[in-house]
Order: structure tokens, then sequence, then C-alpha cells
């Protein structure tokens, strides 16, 4: 969805479109991936003296609320956000001892969001999942750790 267009579902929804609004749509429609209001606020700032922090996360937010960003939560870090993409759904793998990020395997989130559906009645809207668990690089360290403390132990 373009700029104009966001600009105008806000408008459709009541809103106004100021010109730290739609600053912020644009430099986040600039951005690639998942981005944090840090770095959004670093990146449009400089383009609009008297921008704050607190401006840049309240804007996220009522962005997300009506629909036109995901908002990506992991345990370790901060929360990303992105441009809603209908056409594009997808989910992550987040490991919440390194960080690092997988996409996970579509087919699979699609099948579990239509079972979730038949078996509860509920309607998941949302397209974007984050699962937090332990990578296979982090989850062979704590095997080698507990190991390593089982040697020392006996």
């Amino acid at each position: 969805m373009a700029v104009s267009q966001m600009a105008q579902s806000l408008r459709a929804r009541g809103l106004r479109v100021t010109a730290q609004r739609a600053l912020i749509l644009e430099t986040l429609a600039g951005m690639r991936g998942h981005r944090s209001a840090q770095e959004v606020f670093a990146l449009a700032a400089p383009q609009l003296p008297g921008l704050n922090l607190a401006t840049v996360y309240r804007t996220l937010e009522l962005l997300y609320q009506v629909g036109l960003v995901d908002v990506l939560t992991s345990g370790t870090e901060v929360q990303r956000y992105t441009f809603r993409d209908s056409h594009h759904h997808h989910a992550h793998l987040i490991c919440r001892r390194c960080g690092q990020m997988l996409e996970a395997d579509l087919g699979l989130i699609e099948r579990l969001r239509a079972e979730v559906e038949a078996q509860s009645g509920f309607v998941i809207d949302d397209h974007h999942l984050a699962l937090n668990g332990v990578c296979s690089d982090c989850s062979s360290l704590e095997v080698t750790s507990e190991s390593a403390v089982r040697i020392q132990k006996e």
C-alpha cells in the first residue's frame, strides 16, 4: 500500500494526517524489514525539527491499532514495526538467547491458523506471527554447557 493510500486510510477512520504522522509513514515505508521506533526516529528527526521519540511511539501504536502496521515483539528486544502486507503473511522464529530471527514455514503457519479457527471459531486477523524459543545453535550450546557442568560435578 502506498503512503498516500495509508494517509487516506487514516482520514477514512476520522484521524488527522499531521506532518509528523506523514513523515513517520514515509520513513517507515522507505525502510526494509522490521524497524524499531528508535530507528524510525533517527531517520525522521532530521527532516522535521521538533519531532520527538514519544510522537514516533504513539504514531506507530496508532498505525498498529488501525491495522496498517504489524508489530514484532520478542522477549529480548524492543518492539519492531513493519507495514502490513495483506498479500504476504509471514511468521518468525525468534531465539530468546541470541536474538536470531528466522522465517517460519508459511504453509505450516497457515495450517495452524486454519486449525485454530476451525476448533475455536476465533477468526485470526493478524497476519504476522512470532514464536519465541531457542535456535539450534543456542540449543546445542545449552546441551554442551549442561554436559560440562555434569562432568565437573562428577
